[in-house]
């Protein structure tokens, strides 16, 4: 069956025989020729082209594209390219995520950037896309578009089709609307999806309002798709699940392997920056930051100390500290053979994900304590009060109640020793 792109234009037809042409593009051979040596769509993380670079720079935080086919077909044709690791932003019946994607954008204070894609020659200016790029742990760029391109409907509508079906992870918000106007967006985004032959590797909704139907809608999509669907906490801010989209996309690149190095892997930070304008901006911990002066080396020792005391307790498999923010370990006990890497990545997702779900139930951002109760284990986050972004994490097993109050009891303890250590 014929896409609509292709039967809609009399244009597309007459300029099918220079769309490959990477020339018009302003691409050179060889990075074509490295293109066919990969070879299709299962790329490795190692081998994929980490250049999320479409176009060529002229100044402003602009890029120009030029192109002798039909925009929607020469993104395509970049993407096939270009790094695949970006993520779409889009509004269900709505004006394409251009709301949402302006918003995190102010809170993480990055620039937003703009794509305008010209007719080759003559340089009409045929859409333009606004994206910006984040910083993943291993270095490598991760590009966050807005699927709302500024041009006439169809090419809109093209270009829309063809983010959503190539990002690895598309976002969807889900505004307040009627039952009929969720299920209308909710069918035409399964036959995009199914239309396009979509690469995306995860759909994520974020509700702006918490309602029961919304969610048997999206349940009954998630059986027509084969993409993995998850929806984030309703919040009526809809930038205030920016954490839980950090987790999910970390979630969806975590490497399987606990020997992988965190310098290898396509992974966010689901941090804010610090706002005060009195100071350069910061990282921000993803959980409550006691004011505290830095530690010294003696404190530093306090922390093994620490870890080594709850380690004690009985049922105790794994303790580690270590700093929410950069991932380095600062002390770690325990018999357990879970690799640091992955206790640590793990914890960040865990509070990013309580963060956000304190966010959209109106509690706040501030996390003192988590503990998740397993089918035979407890886990435990703690804050370590008077140590900035030092976290503490205890994977434990479960006998009774009363070990894991024991536990907080010895928590508590190294609390006031380390304390008074750091009052000295």
């Amino acid at each position: 069956m014929n896409s609509p792109r292709s039967a809609s234009s009399g244009e597309a037809s007459s300029s099918r025989a220079d769309r490959y042409d990477p020339k018009s593009w302003g691409l050179t051979t060889q990075v074509a020729t490295q293109v066919v040596a990969r070879g299709g769509d299962d790329r490795s993380d190692a081998k994929a082209s980490a250049d999320p670079t479409i176009g060529k720079p002229v100044g402003g935080d602009t890029w120009e594209l030029f192109v002798s086919c039909l925009p929607a077909d020469a993104m395509e044709q970049q993407f096939d390219l270009r790094s695949p690791y970006f993520i779409a932003l889009h509004e269900l019946g709505g004006a394409g995520g251009g709301q949402l994607l302006t918003a995190i954008a102010k809170r993480l204070n990055v620039p937003i950037k703009r794509l305008v894609i010209r007719r080759q020659s003559f340089g009409t200016e045929l859409a333009t896309l606004s994206f910006f790029d984040l910083r993943a742990t291993n270095g490598q760029t991760v590009r966050v578009y807005g699927t709302d391109a500024q041009s006439d409907e169809v090419t809109r509508n093209q270009l829309r089709r063809v983010l959503m079906a190539r990002s690895r992870m598309c976002v969807v918000l889900t505004p307040s609307m009627t039952q009929a106007e969720w299920a209308s967006g909710l069918t035409a985004l399964a036959q995009t999806l199914q239309e396009q032959r979509a690469r995306t590797r995860s759909l994520v909704f974020v509700p702006q309002a918490d309602s029961t139907v919304l969610a048997a809608l999206i349940a009954g999509f998630s059986r027509r798709v084969v993409v993995p669907v998850a929806t984030a906490p309703a919040s009526a801010r809809a930038v205030e699940a920016w954490p839980f989209l950090v987790a999910s996309w970390n979630k969806l690149h975590a490497s399987t392997s606990p020997d992988t190095p965190l310098s290898l892997q396509w992974l966010l930070d689901s941090t804010w920056p610090d706002e005060s304008p009195a100071t350069p901006p910061t990282s921000a911990s993803a959980v409550a930051q006691a004011d505290a002066p830095q530690l010294r080396d003696d404190q530093l020792l306090h922390l093994h100390a620490y870890a080594n005391g709850v380690a004690a307790c009985k049922g105790v498999e794994a303790c580690c500290i270590f700093n929410v923010l950069t991932l380095q370990m600062q002390a770690r006990a325990g018999r357990s053979a879970v690799a640091a890497d992955v206790m640590m990545r793990q914890g960040r997702v865990l509070v990013a994900t309580m963060q956000a779900s304190s966010v959209a139930l109106g509690l706040g951002k501030v996390i003192r304590e988590g503990v998740i109760k397993l089918a035979e284990h407890f886990v435990v986050l703690r804050l370590i009060r008077g140590a900035p972004n030092m976290l503490l994490m205890v994977i434990t097993q479960y006998d009774s109640d009363a070990d894991l109050a024991a536990l907080k009891a010895e928590m508590s303890q190294q609390d006031r020793f380390f304390k008074a250590a750091i009052a000295r």
